[in-house]
């Protein structure tokens, strides 16, 4: 596991700010064409209560297009971590990221924090 820098938001006030990506994970930093990727984030509470989130979990190619995402809805538990993970398909050649997103319910606001880099893999 790695810890993860890079909050592109970060506290704006939000009551439920204390919803944070904890760590990140992958299956292979370095893949060969045609294999896929399992992408993980841990998503930590440290707040005062049981909060419900949207998280959103990316992967983009070198030229930032969207490649693939997974949305959960859940509720991340007091002093609870709660493990979210996407499965890649088969990838092309290439330099890739990995972006976690973490939002109100029904997308309403900015988001809670948004993890631009949690994860970088190249594929040869």
């Amino acid at each position: 596991m790695v810890q993860v820098p890079g909050d592109l938001y970060g506290n704006r006030g939000h009551a439920d700010s204390d919803i944070v990506l904890s760590s990140s994970s992958q299956t292979s930093a370095n893949l060969t064409a045609g294999q896929s990727n399992t992408l993980s984030a841990n998503v930590t509470n440290t707040g005062s209560g049981t909060t419900p989130v949207l998280v959103d979990l990316e992967a983009h190619n070198d030229v930032t297009n969207e490649l693939i995402n997974q949305v959960y809805s859940d509720n991340v538990p007091l002093s609870g971590t709660v493990l979210f993970t996407m499965n890649t398909p088969p990838l092309a050649a290439g330099s890739y990221r990995f972006s976690v997103g973490i939002f109100h319910p029904g997308w309403s606001g900015d988001p809670i924090h948004w993890y631009n880099w949690a994860q970088t893999f190249t594929v040869k």
